[in-house]
């Protein structure tokens, strides 16, 4: 269609696009693929002022939805737009209904069918500004809400962080760079997470070192993340940056629960990872846990305000031996001591002995053993 054919042209004068605005109405503006010009011009990365001009012009075409079921809106974060005023504009328009609003290939936070557009600017890399507009017009739930594969935004972001991470070396101008830009992203929208409003977190993204991080997310707001939503929500290689920056925030929260004592509560069980047959569970939780512990090893002795030891806390959660509990005997074997005094008896003790034996080996038993004779003798 002539309307259509001129959302091709970038370059394209105002009044020209002004002419078919005028003149056009009805079937004349839809293709065979229900697509308006506004969805045309989005898709094709037209200016700021074509996008402005036709949005405010025919506001009923911001909120139309082709045969895929995609608005404009949808277009503009599939093709990765950099223009912060382009997505400010459609959802100063349309509203911010459009981001509960999913195409046919993806999510909406109210079906679990169709993906939303922050799914899709997660996916295509926008840069962080864009992003932030996104994220702050739609609601926190969307953060975490997975599309039909079990893929929330935060798991794609996650994604490419540890990619970065483990596959890029930091040396490099460009990966530096980009491993910052995606850091800065993961921490705003876990702040999102935590209630916040996504300030303060920000990089000098020329740094080669942690140095041009700030942030105020904490260690203990990781790993209450990971604790409510999976621990695929958080990936380790980040957690270990933050505990490395020495960002672990209050040693308590108001429940006397420490971060050992949180992450303790994160369950091996994650539907993402399930449903992505992701086979790194056990690796991930004791990375963390080990981190986490080696940060402040005098934790594992604490109580919360209910009385539990971490060690209770990983019993009750199901962690294993082979997700961190081998860790916490094997650095701080009197924890497994201050858990037997806690079950009122020593009936356990043969076959507590011989499970530490088997995963820590003999030589924690024998220290375990020599360093807490009441508890040998029991």
């Amino acid at each position: 269609l002539p309307f259509h054919l001129v959302c091709l042209k970038p370059l394209a004068p105002l009044e020209v696009i002004q002419y078919f605005l005028d003149n056009t109405a009805g079937d004349d503006a839809l293709t065979r693929s229900g697509n308006t010009p506004l969805h045309e011009a989005c898709f094709r990365r037209l200016p700021y002022p074509i996008i402005e001009r036709i949005a405010t012009s025919r506001k009923e075409w911001v909120m139309e939805k082709n045969n895929s079921l995609a608005t404009p809106l949808h277009l503009a974060c599939k093709v990765g737009t950099s223009d912060m005023r382009i997505i400010q504009i459609l959802l100063d328009v349309g509203g911010t209904g459009q981001l509960c609003q999913g195409d046919s290939e993806g999510h909406t936070p109210y079906n679990d069918a169709w993906e939303t557009c922050l799914h899709l600017a997660c996916h295509r890399d926008v840069p962080s500004h864009v992003l932030h507009v996104i994220a702050r017009a739609g609601q926190q739930e969307a953060i975490v809400q997975p599309n039909k594969k079990g893929v929330a935004p935060i798991h794609i972001i996650m994604s490419k962080y540890r990619t970065l991470c483990r596959h890029h070396p930091s040396g490099i101008q460009t990966h530096r760079l980009a491993r910052n830009e995606i850091t800065h992203k993961a921490l705003f929208l876990i702040n999102l997470l935590l209630g916040g409003d996504g300030n303060g977190e920000d990089f000098s993204l020329g740094t080669d070192s942690d140095e041009g991080l700030t942030t105020s997310v904490t260690l203990r707001d990781l790993l209450s993340v990971r604790r409510k939503y999976g621990w695929s929500t958080v990936d380790h290689l980040l957690i270990e940056r933050i505990t490395r920056m020495n960002m672990c925030g209050p040693s308590e929260d108001k429940d006397g629960n420490t971060p050992l004592h949180i992450e303790a509560g994160v369950s091996p069980f994650d539907a993402y990872a399930n449903k992505q047959r992701l086979f790194d569970c056990n690796d991930s939780l004791t990375s963390v846990f080990d981190t986490v512990l080696r940060s402040d090893l005098s934790a594992a002795e604490a109580r919360n305000s209910s009385g539990d030891l971490p060690f209770d806390i990983m019993i009750k959660s199901g962690r294993s031996w082979n997700n961190g509990m081998t860790s916490l005997v094997s650095l701080y074997p009197q924890a497994l001591a201050m858990w037997q005094e806690k079950q009122g008896g020593s009936k356990l003790l043969p076959s507590v002995l011989a499970q530490v034996t088997d995963h820590c080996g003999i030589g924690t038993t024998y220290e375990l053993l020599k360093s807490l004779p009441g508890f040998a003798d029991a």
